[in-house]
């Protein structure tokens, strides 16, 4: 057989010829294949035809097979339990596993899903570890080309090599101290444009009088930008008072200050902060999904699955 004529051959065919070896019968083939006889016959006549040979000669007590057959049967065999092999899943043992995964979180990750997760993990699996790596904008890379086995807290995406699984719901609110001279519930437009804002570096722009909609960001802030654009259309032009890169600083700014910042609620109600005020903004938005990045070919691992599924609560 050329290269041409073996680029052309179905090697589910060869499925059907190993099982022919193993039970001479077409009938019992075809029940140990989940097929009807009708089709493993079409099947083998294929492949007698892609092979050039009979195969099998029909006698008394059942098929036996040509030598070539045999041949094809002795060599054919390792290849095909090899296949089975690389696309089964690694058993993994999270009582008795040592092993080290590398998890890529922020800010957001780190306060509202990694304890949780790392209080499941550590009750099944005590010698496992985790090395967790800032995310940053390149997340998507780093998990594709598996330099990390899972990117938490991001926001549903499509790409054609890295899955997504939603791991909770979260929306936004707004956060300020407590006895606050003029923020309190229910939050107005008007208060908002009379407070001083401590904004993430991402939102700054939304700021500015000459601002349009907001550019779509590869991470939450795609959802924040939106709603901080909806919430204080009538501040537009106000200058912040800071501008920060991280939403636990702006927590930290505002529950000292009178100052008041946009943040994600789960984020803020996990500071558990006595001192700290989460306010429903006026116009509540839909929740949007927080997940998991993930490359699915990696899932056949069997403990990067079970890292998923524990992360996910499962």
């Amino acid at each position: 057989m050329n290269n041409a004529q073996f680029s052309a051959l179905d090697l589910n065919l060869l499925k059907v010829l190993m099982a022919l070896l193993a039970r001479r019968s077409v009938t019992a083939a075809a029940s140990d294949l989940a097929l009807s006889p009708s089709a493993v016959s079409h099947a083998l006549n294929r492949l007698r035809t892609a092979l050039d040979d009979p195969l099998f000669e029909r006698r008394a007590g059942g098929l036996v097979p040509t030598a070539y057959a045999i041949d094809v049967g002795r060599r054919a065999g390792p290849a095909l339990e090899q296949m089975r092999a690389a696309v089964a899943k690694t058993a993994f043992d999270a009582s008795s596993a040592e092993r080290e995964f590398v998890i890529a979180a922020g800010t957001y990750a780190a306060s509202v899903l990694l304890p949780h997760a790392l209080a499941r993990i550590h009750a099944a699996a005590p010698g496992v570890t985790l090395r967790v790596k800032r995310i940053d904008a390149h997340y998507v890379d780093d998990v594709e080309q598996r330099r990390v086995d899972l990117a938490l807290g991001v926001p549903k995406l499509t790409h054609r090599s890295v899955q997504w699984r939603p791991l909770l719901a979260d929306g936004v609110a707004w956060a300020a101290r407590r006895n606050h001279p003029f923020m309190r519930e229910p939050v107005t437009a008007q208060m908002l444009a009379g407070a001083r804002h401590v904004v993430l570096d991402r939102f700054q722009s939304l700021l500015s009088a000459e601002s349009d909609a907001p550019s779509p960001l590869p991470d939450v802030g795609a959802q924040l930008s939106a709603a901080y654009s909806a919430v204080i259309a009538s501040g537009r032009g106000l200058a912040p008072v800071a501008i920060v890169s991280d939403m636990g600083q702006a927590i930290d700014l505002v529950r000292s200050s009178d100052f008041v910042t946009l943040t994600m609620r789960k984020f803020a109600l996990a500071q558990r902060l006595p001192d700290l005020a989460v306010l429903e903004p006026p116009h509540r938005g839909a929740d949007f999904e927080i997940g998991a990045a993930y490359h699915p070919a990696r899932l056949h691992d069997g403990g990067l699955s079970w890292l998923l599924e524990t992360v996910a609560g499962q």
